[in-house]
């Protein structure tokens, strides 16, 4: 089932407009992902680094991921729930906070968060149809599967993504959010 659901995935590609002006160094008009980057960066969504690049093939992770998916819902940090492994001080708390307030980031049975962790793709699935669908993933399946299918059927599954625990992307991650709002 996993197998065919993922082929399946795969196939569901969108296609995107690729005119536009490059803004990174590292993202040419050819990157499949271009043009989603170049949007939400004309939207304020996404920067990069100072010297110019975005990195689209760097793996990102918890606290990057987060920053990216609530930069946009102009964060408050009233948290409930504290982590054994988060400086509420770090740059990076703002987002955790509003992560959990919407429901989207529950952290893992240790009572940590592990921001330095990379994400993977069900992880991301989940965050992104929380907060973007406000989907709720109650299920007699595995967890992740609403969230993985939802973005599957919507057609919302960038390319790259051959595997439900691939460690996604900047590239990847970003194509996501374009697609989502």
């Amino acid at each position: 089932m996993i197998k065919k659901f993922l082929v399946g995935m795969s196939l569901l590609g969108m296609v995107s407009p690729t005119a536009f002006a490059a803004t990174f160094t590292d993202v040419s008009s050819e990157h499949e992902f271009a043009y989603s980057v170049e949007q939400l960066h004309a939207d304020g969504i996404i920067g990069g680094y100072g010297d110019g690049t975005f990195k689209p093939e760097q793996t990102i992770n918890r606290a990057e991921f987060l920053k990216l998916v609530f930069s946009t819902l102009d964060p408050d940090c009233t948290r409930g729930q504290t982590f054994s492994d988060i400086e509420y001080t770090s740059w990076y708390a703002p987002y955790l906070c509003e992560a959990l307030a919407s429901g989207a980031v529950q952290g893992y049975p240790d009572g940590t968060f592990r921001p330095a962790a990379k994400i993977n793709f069900v992880e991301a699935a989940k965050i992104l149809t929380t907060v973007y669908i406000g989907l709720d993933g109650t299920t007699d399946e595995e967890w992740y599967m609403p969230y993985v299918t939802y973005l599957s059927d919507a057609n919302y599954t960038p390319t790259t993504i051959q595997s439900f625990n691939k460690e996604v992307t900047r590239a990847d991650v970003v194509e996501m959010i374009y697609r989502l709002r």
